[in-house]
């Protein structure tokens, strides 16, 4: 039986030329679909309508994408600041809480309002803004000039002229500058008081004494019966606040001297005190505007060098603003607050003793002084 002996090289030919041959085939195919399909996109660039709606077809996801994203952020934003409105809210509903006091506590609020009041007369009254020195320099005056302890007209101001011509036994006449007047006091309850205070001086006692009885007023009979959620809008805590303001006016004098800038605090601290009484309390807002008025009273005592004073100052009202925001100590912490500031009439009045303005009082009350026999 003859046998066929098959070259293995053209047996392996074949499938190779079938593959090339159908990849040619393949290959002619994929030209041709490349072909048509750029004739269609060509087609399509021609075509503006066709273009348009296909940007159109391709913009809309994203610009509802867009809204989408927009509107979340929107309702994301008032979300937020929903959440600091609340937060807030609950904040100051909690320093509130902090504030609310029992009846006792309540009544020592009174209770330390009433030392900075008595010592205000009493420094006005006792004649402590007269110094020893005052008097010494008046005696030796005297003694040197061996004249009667008593001052021309011409070197008196305004206001001691008013008191020579209340108290003195000679009447005074305002054309005749020669005139000898005595200007004193001679009270014999008051053995200390030779002759009226200065202004400044008086000023700051008038403040003082004239504000207390209305915090006095509201801490011992209406905050302890009325409802915290009443006591915010009571007329009797609105004059309180209102009268911190004709203090601070009284202390702007005391402190300065100056009448422009006095008048100036008065206008200020005169709508501050009306704000008081708008139907709508705005308790941060006025607490604001009480911190200005105290820093405008503060401000004439560092403006003239008097850095003691001024320190001194501060750190009362850094004490005293510390137990007021911080309430260390619970509810009493609002009557240690009036404590340290029982400290403020010593300072502000002495102050208010070294102004120029001050000055020629305290030269006649000295010599009234000696005159006395002191």
């Amino acid at each position: 039986m003859p046998v066929r002996i098959i070259n293995c090289t053209e047996q392996s030919a074949e499938p190779a030329a079938a593959k090339l041959k159908t990849s040619i085939i393949v290959s002619q195919q994929n030209s041709f679909e490349s072909r048509k399909s750029n004739v269609v996109m060509d087609s399509d660039e021609d075509d503006p309508l066709l273009c348009q709606q296909e940007e159109d077809d391709d913009t809309t996801p994203i610009k509802q994408a867009s809204e989408a994203v927009s509107n979340d952020g929107g309702a994301c934003q008032q979300e937020m600041e929903m959440t600091k409105r609340r937060k807030r809210q609950f904040d100051y509903q909690k320093f509130n809480d902090k504030r609310i006091m029992s009846a006792q506590q309540e009544r020592w609020n009174a209770v330390t309002m009433l030392p900075a009041m008595v010592y205000g007369a009493y420094f006005v009254l006792a004649g402590c803004w007269l110094g020893i020195e005052n008097i010494e320099m008046a005696r030796r005056q005297s003694e040197g000039r061996s004249v009667d302890n008593t001052a021309p007209t011409n070197l008196l101001g305004h206001w001691m002229a008013l008191a020579a011509t209340i108290f003195s036994d000679k009447e005074f006449d305002s054309e005749d500058t020669t005139t000898i007047i005595s200007g004193c006091i001679n009270f014999p309850w008051l053995t200390h008081l030779h002759a009226f205070p200065p202004l400044p001086v008086l000023a700051g006692a008038l403040g003082i004494v004239v504000h207390a009885p209305f915090s006095f007023l509201y801490h011992w009979k209406y905050a302890t019966k009325l409802h915290p959620s009443k006591r915010l809008e009571h007329w009797s805590r609105r004059l309180d606040h209102a009268f911190i303001h004709f203090a601070s006016a009284c202390m702007a004098y005391a402190t300065s001297g100056n009448v422009p800038y006095f008048l100036v605090n008065v206008v200020y601290n005169l709508d501050c005190a009306l704000k008081q009484f708008e139907e709508k309390v705005r308790p941060r807002r006025n607490q604001t505007r009480i911190a200005i008025s105290i820093l405008l009273y503060i401000l004439p005592v560092l403006q003239r060098g008097d850095y003691r004073d001024f320190a001194q100052l501060i750190l009362i009202f850094t004490l005293s603003g510390w137990f007021f925001i911080v309430y260390p100590i619970g509810g009493y912490s609002h009557a240690m607050f009036h404590v340290v500031v029982a400290f403020l009439p010593n300072v502000i009045m002495k102050s208010a003793c070294k102004l120029e303005v001050s000055r020629e009082q305290i030269e006649l009350a000295a010599r009234c002084a000696v005159r006395a026999g002191v």
